[in-house]
């Protein structure tokens, strides 16, 4: 079965913390590096500078759940840098964020629109919060940085790491999909969605490679280690950005149409729910934005020109500042990950999409764990999946029986099945061979010969065993004697045959399913077409190459969910009859891109803050 994915894209906007410095005069003096003192970060949702026409930097807060902040922790590591630095302590973050979207009121006593209490919530308006450090105690020499985590869900992440813990063996601490904060379903965690560090780049890409450092842990400003709070909030000591380790994806169909036909008829089609499958169980604490080979990879064919270099943004955050904050630093998003099973057969959850339980609506949405791959295991079995559920013919059942463009009702099923194998050659053989054998061995008498069928009563959806018989006239009525030699093993070869390679397939309650792979660059930054596959085959070196290097520059992260990133999947147009019963993908090698391979549905990927990421579906 085909699923076609064309991307208009719209990357990882990433939900952040962003802490800034001040040129302003604030008369308050600085703490020495020991002792206690208050360190200030401020928290934003970054903005664009000059709106692109990637849609990787298409930006939507989504709903206020998804950025609400229930509590929040601040990592402090010290070293020379990022890659040396050990843990020091953990703090508490205060969690008086300013809600912007619901107006100026920073009462918490009162409630926002969708009744969270007004400054609880991540926004486009740098927020500033503040921890108390305590017995601090740096030499000259050392830097002091800076990771945040809000809404830990009862992860690991609530408590400290062992003393001595670098930061990057911090930032690869493997935790459950569980503590996300969000389901398949589309709840959200009561304790919010965790949010951490986000790797952002110093430099710019997406019309040229990037060429500057990618920064998670952030150091901060020594010198704005204050005496107080309020100082600490007017002087803020470091920008600090973080997303969602969550990824989201929803599903609509609005102006979808059917090109699936019954005989010549369209058959009008209802979409009934859709799930998530085949999911990542764990991921990073912090998205590992991977190699620094991949700041260079380059697509000649990508759609835009700023979108060839496709690992990082082109555009920088144009941050909306807190009074009395005039500078802020800024940097660019990065837009790929490497997950715990990146570069291995994966084992991932539920391979194929059960039946039973909730599917979501078309105006629901599923949060789940990124999973990524290199190309080499650019996959069906790798790939996180939306199975999208179908109803067509009223709701009615129906059978569908092998190269046939009619489908059949339960009264009409068993006379298709004959008319079929009747046509089928060794079945046809046999007829004529019968009677001519019988005709010789009788002269002077008249013989037909008519099949039947009969399938099994079950209404279970799928594929349906049958039974093919015959009966014999001799002039009209029964013949009853045993036939001529051979014409019995003939039967039964012919039978056999016919019943292997016939298949009847019954879709109950017209229900039909769809498998869609999901896209992360998608056609627009990673295009691909069955000319680009240097011979006609299904493996991955027959479809995206042998040069490792030259598929890693055109098709690396072409499939894939990464955190923070909202999939907007739109189906387009319904192709083709889809499967009776949803289909596994364990232990599936086959490429997610496949040479003239049946399309069934179309659908068009929007990636949003959430970057969100659209994608049409052809069912």
């Amino acid at each position: 079965m085909k699923k076609i994915f064309k991307y208009s894209t719209a990357v990882l906007a990433a939900l952040t913390l962003a802490a800034c410095s001040s040129d302003d005069a604030v008369e308050n003096t600085p703490v020495a590096t020991n002792g206690d003192g208050y360190v200030g970060i401020a928290i934003q949702l970054p903005n664009i500078a000059d709106g692109g026409t990637r849609a990787n930097d298409d930006l939507d807060n989504g709903e206020a759940a998804e950025f609400a902040v229930k509590d929040a922790n601040l990592f402090l590591f010290v070293g020379d840098d990022e890659s040396t630095a050990t843990f020091y302590k953990m703090y508490a973050l205060s969690t008086d964020f300013k809600n912007d979207q619901k107006g100026e009121n920073e009462d918490p006593s009162e409630k926002d629109n969708d009744g969270e209490p007004t400054g609880t919530l991540v926004t486009q308006t740098s927020g500033v919060t503040t921890a108390k450090i305590d017995n601090l105690n740096l030499l000259p020499s050392e830097n002091l940085y800076a990771y945040v985590v809000l809404n830990n869900n009862g992860s690991a992440l609530s408590a400290a790491p062992a003393a001595g813990t670098t930061f990057p063996e911090f930032s690869k601490l493997v935790l459950d999909a569980a503590t996300i904060g969000g389901t398949l379903t589309g709840e959200i965690s009561e304790d919010g969605m965790l949010m951490t560090n986000a790797p952002i780049s110093e430099t710019a890409g997406g019309s040229a490679a990037s060429n500057g450092k990618v920064i998670t842990a952030v150091k901060l400003d020594k010198s704005q280690i204050k005496k107080t709070a309020d100082e600490a909030k007017k002087a803020p000591a470091g920008c600090v950005y973080v997303e969602r380790a969550a990824a989201k994806v929803t599903v609509s169909a609005d102006d979808a149409t059917s090109q699936v036909k019954n005989g010549e008829e369209v058959m009008e089609f209802t979409v009934l729910g859709w799930k998530i499958f085949n999911t990542e169980p764990s991921y990073y604490n912090t998205r590992q934005s991977g190699e620094e080979a991949w700041l260079g990879y380059f697509n000649a064919k990508a759609v835009n020109a700023n979108a060839k270099y496709r690992f990082v943004s082109k555009y920088d955050f144009a941050p909306m500042l807190p009074e009395g904050v005039e500078n802020h630093t800024s940097g660019y998003r990065t837009f790929f990950g490497i997950d715990p099973q990146y570069d291995k057969p994966a084992n991932l959850v539920a391979p194929v999409a059960p039946v039973d339980g909730t599917w979501n609506p078309l105006t629901g949405k599923a949060y789940m764990t990124e999973n990524t791959f290199d190309v080499e295991h650019q996959t069906w079995t790798n790939t996180t999946m939306a199975c999208v559920k179908v109803q067509f013919n009223g709701g009615e059942s129906f059978y569908a029986v092998s190269n046939d463009a009619k489908y059949y009702a339960a009264d009409k099923i068993n006379n298709a099945i004959a008319a079929k194998a009747t046509q089928m050659y060794d079945v046809n053989k046999w007829m004529n061979d019968v009677t001519a054998a019988l005709a010789k061995a009788t002269p002077g008498k008249e013989y037909a010969v008519a099949i039947s069928a009969t399938v099994e009563p079950s209404t279970t959806a799928g594929v349906k065993t049958y039974t093919l018989s015959y009966a014999i006239t001799e002039d009209g009525a029964a013949y009853t004697d045993a036939l001529p030699a051979g014409m019995d093993a003939a039967w039964t070869t012919a039978k056999t045959k016919a019943e292997s390679e016939l298949t009847v397939t019954l879709y109950e309650n017209g229900v039909a399913y769809y498998n869609v792979r999901i896209q992360h660059f998608g056609e627009f930054e990673t295009p691909w077409a069955a000319a680009d596959a240097t011979q006609p085959g299904e493996t991955i070196d027959q479809i995206y190459g042998t040069d490792v290097e030259a598929r890693n520059n055109n098709f690396l992260g072409r499939y894939g969910i990464v955190r923070n990133n909202w999939y907007k999947l739109t189906i387009s147009a319904i192709k083709k009859l889809g499967s009776a019963v949803p289909e596994t993908v364990k232990d599936n090698d086959t490429p997610d891109d496949v040479i003239e391979e049946e399309q069934y549905i179309s659908v068009h990927v929007h990636i949003l803050p959430w970057n969100l990421r659209t994608q049409d579906v052809i069912l």
